[in-house]
């Protein structure tokens, strides 16, 4: 059973570099809610590179805002996808040593910084005599302990800390059903400074890695060419940016895509690089459906653009969609961006929607 409970109401809290959101999901009967969601903005400087470095600023924006919204105090936090390792992994334990030490040893090899900097954590899978199936993820330290210390100030419980893939697979897994046979599904799930990239191969994630073009990368792209500020650069993205060809050769479209099309088309090399490494790996010949989501997806168009330059279909994926029973002020708005948060906010009742995978689910950094 999940280790919090299914009557376990958990929030979960995705602090990011531009914004911070917060959803919590209830279950009636068989089906997934929503209950209550928080959006807020990142106040500036405080997050840098995966770090929550004024935590004291941070967690004042939360505590003043959190009980408009919950009546818990109990989260589930995820690190940065950029420095965060998970990998699923056969380890030999026939020299008698330690299940924790011999993963240690396995998943040194993937880490970015030395393992010492890192808080790793494991999960048994299977075992055959002296060989152990694990799924094992590691983050650095000083992104966790931000985090806690956040939630210390914030006067916020965290019950796990997870890598974000699991979340947004987990999310996946009891939105998307049935699951159509042989096929894969591409998850692009655009944020403001990540874009996660998940491969889901009948019912499994098979693949997975981030690259840093995403949601800012197309401002900070604006911004350069027409020479303005960030801000202003961003309400231009939202409101006049287009990819449909038929616009994009018109006033002031035009000034706006060529401003984006170098960074479109660097973007689009990554999503085909992953693609072709994928494929290149699989063992089967799975039809690959494109599923393009989060914050950054919003761009008029891109669906289209994207699959005209993949050659392949690409959907726009908004599973919280479905979840929806009541009006809520800015909802419609900040929906796009709280996969991730709602992902997080599963962990407490994974068992009732992800049924026999909810035991290749249960890794946490802490918990």
């Amino acid at each position: 059973m999940s280790i919090f409970g299914t009557k376990t109401k958990l929030v979960g809290l995705d602090i990011g570099s531009y914004s911070i959101k917060a959803v919590s999901l209830y279950f009636s009967g068989s089906h997934l809610y929503l209950d209550n969601f928080l959006y807020l903005p990142t106040p500036a400087e405080s997050y840098v590179d995966g770090t929550i470095v004024l935590t004291d600023i941070i967690a004042e924006n939360i505590r003043s805002n959190w009980k408009k919204s919950f009546n818990v105090n109990k989260v589930v936090l995820a690190v940065a996808p950029q420095h965060a390792t998970l990998k699923q992994l056969w380890v030999d334990t026939s020299s008698g040593a330690p299940i924790e030490e011999v993963v240690k040893w396995e998943l040194e090899k993937f880490l970015p910084l030395p393992v010492e900097e890192m808080i790793l954590n494991h999960q048994i899978l299977s075992q055959e005599e002296n060989q152990v199936e694990v799924i094992a993820g590691a983050s650095p330290k000083h992104q966790v302990e931000s985090m806690m210390r956040t939630c210390k100030q914030a006067r916020l419980a965290p019950l796990a800390i997870e890598i974000p893939y699991l979340s947004i697979f987990r999310l996946f897994i009891a939105t998307e059903k049935p699951l159509q046979p042989k096929s894969a599904y591409f998850i692009v799930e655009i944020g403001a400074s990540q874009t996660m990239l998940l491969f889901i191969a009948e019912g499994v994630l098979s693949f997975l890695r981030s690259i840093p073009i995403a949601g800012n990368s197309f401002t900070q792209a604006i911004a350069r060419e027409l020479n303005l500020k960030f801000e202003e650069a961003e309400s231009l993205k939202l409101t006049k940016a287009t990819l449909n060809p038929e616009e994009i050769t018109e006033e002031p479209y035009n000034f706006i895509y060529r401003a984006l099309e170098p960074v479109l088309k660097e973007f689009v090399q990554e999503l085909q690089r992953s693609i072709d490494f994928y494929q290149s790996r699989s063992s089967s010949s799975l039809e690959i459906k494109v599923l393009l989501s989060g914050g950054g997806s919003q761009l008029r168009g891109f669906s289209g653009h994207l699959s005209r330059a993949l050659g392949t279909e690409v959907v726009l994926w908004q599973p919280l969609e479905g979840l929806i029973t009541k009006e809520t002020p800015g909802l419609s708005e900040a929906i796009s961006s709280l996969n991730l948060a709602a992902g997080l906010a599963l962990k407490g009742i994974e068992k009732n929607v992800l049924g026999d995978l909810y035991n290749k689910m249960g890794i946490s950094l802490i918990s």
